[in-house]
């Protein structure tokens, strides 16, 4: 393999990571399954398991890529602590927003700021990436003067994606529900896990959407999506490097790879946001874990025999 398409290659693979692709994921289906609150317990059984995305818990030093806490209103834990207004937060931890909670973060790259409130579970900024696993509580969002073109902030619920890049909007989320409100810019929700959308896909300002499921997805299920797909990434992404699928030029394979990845990732994120909701149960770990070990392999880099590959 030349190093030329080897560059090209990684290339691919690191579009496919970023938040501004807007290519959307196949929905995948789930079955009904009551989900219970969490409790104080469960949350902090989930927070131990390590996260899909490998980070550390929120600090007070920024020794790590994250977000900053510029605001906290009622008693947030974190990993069992209070959180603390000052501290950074890197989507190691769920945070268990009481009633009156809400904590307002700023990412130091966009300046980008937003806010969660409670009730609500929530993961932010995990390895430093504008994103909000939001198992359940009230979003708002500003856009930041850094903001760039096509770089997006995703937001992983139980019922689907919510996509946004330079814009002002609300959204609530429950177990099995979104709704989303743009006040300015646009945004794009996509369903998972046989939730159904009212409203348009692509969210422009002064319009709602929403996205709703008829019972909240069944944890073991979401995260049985999330591994399946991020095997069909894997596979579409060694498909690349052999030539003569049947008759796919290299363009097409690239093509179908990406969307393979933007899927896994998609499903995954939002397979922990189910999880967040799950009931107090001893296979809350291992189901996190299996989503740890199917983010990794969605983002794998393949390697192939020596030689270049032929479209």
């Amino acid at each position: 393999m030349t190093s030329t398409f080897r560059t090209l290659l990684a290339a691919t693979v690191l579009v496919a990571s970023l938040p501004g692709c807007k290519s959307k994921p196949q929905n995948a289906s789930g079955s009904a399954s009551a989900s219970a609150q969490p409790s104080r317990a469960a949350a902090a059984r989930l927070s131990a398991a390590p996260s899909p995305h490998p980070a550390t818990h929120a600090s007070e030093a920024p020794q790590v890529l994250g977000c900053r806490v510029i605001e906290v209103s009622g008693a947030i834990e974190s990993a069992g602590r209070p959180l603390r207004t000052g501290a950074w937060l890197d989507g190691a931890s769920w945070l268990i927003l009481p009633k009156d909670g809400k904590v307002v973060v700023k990412h130091p790259t966009s300046a980008r700021e937003l806010s969660v409130s409670g009730p609500g579970l929530v993961r932010l900024c995990a390895a430093g990436d504008e994103q909000v696993v939001l198992a359940r509580g009230a979003l708002r969002a500003t856009a930041g003067p850094g903001a760039r073109p096509g770089a997006q902030v995703l937001v992983f619920t139980p019922v689907g994606v919510v996509r946004y890049g330079d814009a002002d909007l609300a959204a609530r989320v429950t177990e099995r529900s979104v709704n989303i409100q743009v006040f300015a810019g646009d945004a794009w929700v996509e369903p998972l896990f046989g939730a159904t959308r009212r409203g348009p896909d692509h969210v422009l300002a002064r319009v709602q959407s929403s996205l709703t499921a008829a019972a909240a997805p069944a944890p073991e299920r979401a995260v049985t999506a999330c591994r399946e797909a991020s095997q069909a990434a894997a596979s579409a992404a060694a498909a690349v490097l052999t030539p003569g699928q049947a008759g796919a030029s290299l363009g097409q394979r690239a093509a179908s790879q990406l969307k393979a990845r933007q899927t896994a990732r998609a499903l995954c994120g939002s397979a922990l946001a189910v999880l967040g909701n799950a009931p107090n149960s001893a296979s809350a770990r291992a189901l996190e874990i299996g989503i740890k070990e199917a983010d990794a392999l969605w983002q794998k880099v393949p390697s192939g025999p020596a030689g270049p590959a032929k479209p």
